[in-house]
């Protein structure tokens, strides 16, 4: 009577073997075969902006801008009026773009705010740029309004 149990524990210890077996190499394939699947994938977002990157650009933009008012005290020139010009409003943009990623909720409420964020942000820079050519230049405006 023995015989026959240890026969049939033994079959199906064999059995267990036999599925296990398959499972682990189909596993194994697909673990050798996963980064070609992901190549693809991979491949398309290297192309895409990188966040790190872009992370990289704000706060060089920020030190920058931290520099760019000294110089702009010390030394006032049209070139630095323009440096500001460009450089507060594309400040002003990435830190509300951020702003509306962060608290509005809603596809058509994001692509308004984004639309409305660089509208405003375009226009500041424009009309900046429009006054250092046509005036006395945003720094020089700035020292006017603090000896008032």
């Amino acid at each position: 009577m023995l015989r026959p149990a240890l026969s049939c524990v033994s079959a199906a210890a064999s059995a267990a073997q036999r599925v296990t077996v398959p499972t682990i190499s189909a596993a194994v394939r697909q673990l050798h075969s996963a980064p070609n699947a992901l190549s693809a994938s991979t491949a398309a977002e290297v192309n895409k902006p990188s966040a790190v990157g872009h992370w990289k650009a704000e706060r060089i933009l920020s030190v920058g801008l931290v520099s760019l008012v000294p110089i702009a005290y010390a030394f006032p020139c049209q070139a630095v009026d323009m440096a500001i010009a460009t450089a507060l409003p594309l400040h002003n943009y990435w830190g509300m773009g951020q702003i509306i990623t962060d608290y509005v909720h809603g596809d058509a409420t994001k692509i308004a705010a984004n639309g409305l964020n660089l509208a405003m942000c375009t226009g500041s820079c424009a009309g900046m740029i429009y006054f250092n050519l046509n005036d006395v230049g945003v720094v020089e405006a700035i020292k006017q309004l603090w000896h008032l």
